[in-house]
């Protein structure tokens, strides 16, 4: 799974913490609430679930409401357990969140998804912007297109970015790595790039590029800095 590139949210891992371990129990008899030693189901995680669980946490983060997305019983478990400074550090990181995602930090909206690979908690970035040929003036063939990047990093293969460019039938992606990618594994992406552009009816390319130059996009500067929440 994708490690954490420059953003981890300590605040969730300490209460996924308490939770597993009992510091906090969730629900009472003939409550179902959440079990002790458990990890909140709303958290998104590799599996079947993952698409279900991303789309949940960015339903709520729409909303800012971190009781929508991990559930009241499990932040009152929290605060029973004497926990409810750390709360009050999740509920202004979920707000810090969803005015990033709101595009509060500038033209570029950041959508940090929380994952849980099983032993932590990671954060997936993932950048979207917009642009409107209406709104903009443009006329040229990137009007009305969405750009995205998504940034990761492999244990075995380092850092890599998609650059991602979708318009009117038409969906191009760049995939910049460190350094030059397996011969097999370049031509099974091409493949399953290829498979997903027809099967939409879509043309466009993919593109690889080596270098050790290429920069990761810089994370507006809204997160909160008195408590010790996300860390950039």
């Amino acid at each position: 799974p994708p490690q954490v590139l420059g953003y981890a949210w300590p605040a969730l891992q300490e209460a996924i913490e308490a939770l597993r371990h009992g510091t906090a129990t969730a629900g009472h008899a003939g409550d179902p609430g959440m079990a002790v030693g458990s990890v909140p189901d709303a958290i998104p995680r590799i599996g079947a679930h993952l698409s279900a669980g991303i789309l949940f946490f960015l339903s709520a983060l729409s909303g800012g409401d971190l009781g929508r997305w991990l559930g009241g019983r499990t932040l009152d478990a929290l605060r029973n357990a004497g926990r409810g400074q750390l709360v009050d550090r999740l509920n202004a990181d979920f707000s810090h969140l969803a005015r990033l995602a709101d595009g509060a930090g500038g033209d570029w909206r950041l959508l940090a998804i929380p994952l849980w690979d099983g032993h932590a908690v990671q954060q997936v970035r993932l950048f979207l912007r917009r642009r409107d040929k209406k709104r903009d003036g443009h006329d040229g063939k990137n009007a009305d297109a969405t750009r995205f990047l998504l940034e990761v990093e492999m244990s075995r293969l380092g850092e890599m970015q998609l650059d991602g460019l979708v318009r009117a039938r038409r969906f191009d992606l760049i995939l910049r790595t460190r350094q030059p990618l397996p011969a097999a594994m370049r031509e099974d992406i091409r493949t399953i790039f290829q498979d997903a552009n027809d099967g939409v009816g879509n043309a466009g390319t993919i593109t690889f590029h080596v270098s050790r130059d290429w920069r990761l996009m810089p994370v507006p500067d809204i997160a909160p800095a008195d408590h010790g929440g996300l860390t950039v």
